[in-house]
């Protein structure tokens, strides 16, 4: 079981990487942060990658209840087309989704499996937002490394 999870998690640490910035990762955060963040929505993870191309802010589970043409009562996932996009053409979407669905197993209720995935997704952003920092911080640090040296040459020119 450790095995799947570390497997899962890193499904989920390569699509953060690779299709979201750093404003759709803090929204990201923000969304889990707040309890609301849902498997059962458009803005689950994968959703959050196109977030900025929705018509709405991020939202919890959009569950549509109705009746079937046999008289049974059914609820089914609201999906806008922002998550739609991200499910198709986002490398890796289908990965990440399952992992995040992974994220919630051994809980009895959606909220709880909800709660569950959160836990488990808010570190691992956290981790991300580290690493951009590190990597800018790095940059930043060889730019200054480059800009003295050539000062240097330029000195002793």
């Amino acid at each position: 079981m450790h095995a799947e999870l570390k497997k899962n998690k890193v499904y989920v640490r390569m699509f953060l990487q690779n299709h979201m910035g750093d404003e759709e990762l803090a929204m990201t955060l923000a969304h889990a942060q707040s309890g609301r963040m849902s498997f059962h929505s458009c803005d689950c993870l994968i959703g959050m990658a196109t977030i900025k191309q929705a018509d709405h802010a991020p939202q919890g589970r959009s569950i549509e209840r109705f009746f079937d043409s046999d008289g049974s009562f059914r609820t089914r996932t609201v999906l806008s087309k922002h998550y739609t996009f991200a499910k198709e053409t986002l490398s890796g979407a289908l990965a990440a989704e399952q992992a995040f669905k992974y994220f919630g197993r051994g809980e009895d209720t959606h909220s709880e499996q909800d709660a569950k995935r959160c836990r488990i997704l808010i570190p691992i952003i956290r981790a991300e937002m580290k690493r951009r920092d590190f990597i800018r911080g790095e940059h930043q640090s060889q730019e200054g490394e480059a800009v003295g040296n050539l000062e240097e040459e330029q000195a002793r020119a």
